[in-house]
């Protein structure tokens, strides 16, 4: 189980950005987290997975403090895809997702066993990365390094997921491929965090969504309970209309 328990954090001592959250993930739930522009989502998530240190209150797995855990073991648990992602150097697609295997492999940078080379080909394939394996990754365009990020993490193959707008820069075929690979993971008994601002997206996935505004949780419950025109205004100040078809479509209602 993950934990967030009275977490505070603001990166100014004057300007809180979350301000006592308290919410537990079970190991096989999938939570979709919404809500406004600097409401504090992004910043969770990087409590959650150790890159930030709450300031009061505490982040555990398994009762275990997330800042007594090495990273590498620390990777073996959570798996993270930040909102924004850039790479310093002019690594190949190859290379960054081989980084993947780094929680996994023996050795750091040692060579791949059989078995997780087949494996990461195979995500490789499955993302259609596999005839870009040899380019620079920073010639490659915004959805392309959406996802050769995406097949890092796949391939590093954690316990948990903490994804920050996961479907940025893709096109819909590759966005109905990233719901399939997650429900496929749902169906493997692994979950995860999904932070949008997207609200379109498959029924059955999410056991729960969670709203955030101003630092704070609006309200929580499962999605057919909350999924609805009152506590979407509540939560995004705008008119709502809610239609729900085999995918949850939610659209503003826009005025003249």
């Amino acid at each position: 189980m993950l934990t967030a328990e009275h977490v505070v954090f603001g990166y100014r001592p004057d300007r809180p950005v979350l301000k006592g959250i308290t919410l537990k993930f079970q190991k096989d739930e999938w939570t979709l987290l919404i809500g406004p522009n600097g409401s504090g989502k992004s910043t969770f998530l990087r409590l959650l997975d150790g890159f930030l240190r709450p300031q009061q209150g505490a982040v555990r797995w398994e009762n275990r403090p997330i800042q007594d855990i090495p990273a590498r073991t620390r990777a073996r648990y959570l798996g993270y895809l930040p909102q924004a992602l850039h790479s310093l150097f002019p690594y190949s697609v190859f290379e960054i997702v081989e980084m993947g295997c780094w929680a996994r492999c023996p050795f750091p940078w040692s060579p791949l066993p059989k078995p997780e080379r087949d494996r990461m080909e195979s995500i490789l394939h499955t993302l259609g990365l596999s005839d870009l394996v040899h380019r620079p990754i920073s010639e490659l365009s915004g959805g392309e390094q959406q996802l050769t990020f995406l097949a890092r993490l796949w391939v590093q193959n954690p316990a948990f997921y903490l994804l920050d707008e996961p479907t940025q820069n893709l096109d819909m075929e590759h966005r109905t491929l990233l719901w399939r690979m997650l429900f496929q993971l749902k169906r493997e008994g692994r979950g995860g965090i999904v932070v949008t601002h997207e609200l379109h997206f498959p029924q059955g996935l999410f056991d729960r969504v969670v709203a955030f505004r101003d630092g704070t949780i609006l309200w929580q419950g499962p999605p057919q309970e909350v999924l609805r025109p009152e506590p979407l205004e509540a939560l995004y100040h705008t008119p709502m209309q809610v239609q729900s078809t085999p995918d949850w479509l939610i659209f503003p209602l826009l005025g003249p």
